[in-house]
């Protein structure tokens, strides 16, 4: 089954899309035909995120074979996209950053700056995918901004692998890291999650599933032993 072009931005922005459209159901083999036949090829794409501050950039690298790509970056509730290159556009609504569509196979570098809300301390997790002639890849490489914290005082930093998200854990030995979670804007809304003995350096703490949400803060207190 070959994709169309109406039917790939479809596919993409379907809070866009007439109601006539309809997700492309794959063939048998679990690929259209010519992804499949990309795939087999040993071509791939791939996006690569970089963060300098509050300046994100996106590596955007399709295979040889793509025709049209398109790529998406989700924000958290209260923080805005400006500054945004190579004709992106901010979805203050869906609290989403997109590109495209481009229809050609260039390499492109795409560029935005993230504006915290007001007084706000803490870590913003970045999610983001590029989609290319209908197979979808996540933005890897940096992945968390911090706004307002001391490093001697963070104690540690989200990170993601394939398993899910986790906290990555620093400070002396034996000592207790508390972790507190907030889901509001409000400096007053921090509960306690969990409280941590470190008995590694880098230690990981896994997030349960039923926390792991997008729109989620933490933060990460060392008390000395």
């Amino acid at each position: 089954m070959e994709w169309s072009v109406l039917g790939f931005l479809a596919s993409l922005f379907p809070e866009y899309a007439p109601s006539c459209f309809k997700w492309w159901v794959p063939d048998a083999g679990g690929r259209t035909g010519r992804n499949q036949a990309r795939l087999m090829s040993g071509e791939s794409v791939a996006a690569t995120r970089h963060i300098t501050g509050s300046v994100v950039e996106v590596t955007v690298e399709p295979s040889v074979g793509s025709t049209l790509y398109a790529v998406e970056e989700h924000l958290a509730t209260g923080f805005l996209a400006m500054e945004v290159s190579e004709g992106g556009a901010y979805d203050g609504v869906n609290r989403t950053l997109r590109w495209g569509p481009f229809f050609d196979n260039e390499l492109r570098v795409l560029r935005y700056r993230v504006v915290e809300p007001v007084g706000f301390e803490g870590e913003l997790a970045l999610h983001g995918q590029l989609s290319a002639d209908g197979d979808a890849v996540r933005i890897v490489g940096d992945s968390v901004i911090v706004f307002g914290l001391d490093p001697s005082r963070q104690g540690g930093h989200l990170e993601e692998d394939d398993h899910g998200w986790y906290l990555l854990l620093h400070g002396p030995l034996n000592s207790i890291v508390q972790v507190e979670r907030n889901t509001q804007l409000s400096q007053t809304g921090w509960s306690l999650i969990t409280e941590i003995v470190l008995t590694q350096v880098g230690q990981e703490w896994r997030i349960p599933d039923a926390l792991d949400e997008e729109s989620g803060f933490w933060r990460i207190s060392i008390l000395e032993p």
